[in-house]
């Protein structure tokens, strides 16, 4: 019984394990992806913030045809 006992808490171990390590993971890709939308987000606002520094003021923005 206690070798029965000895395997049952490896395996729970084991497997408590291998969940930690795949929220681990999980975690990393959610920040990494975060990482890209911010990037991208900051991308297009610097866009945005050049354009309008690039108008002269007063002036309206033409739409592209």
């Amino acid at each position: 019984k206690q070798s029965e006992f000895r395997e049952f808490l490896k395996t729970v171990a084991s497997f408590q394990q291998d969940r930690s390590e795949d929220a681990r993971a999980n975690a990393e890709l959610l920040l990494k992806g975060n990482e890209q939308t911010h990037k991208q987000r900051m991308d297009i606002a610097n866009i945005l913030q050049s354009q309008r520094q690039n108008q002269p003021s007063g002036s309206v923005a033409e739409t592209p045809q």
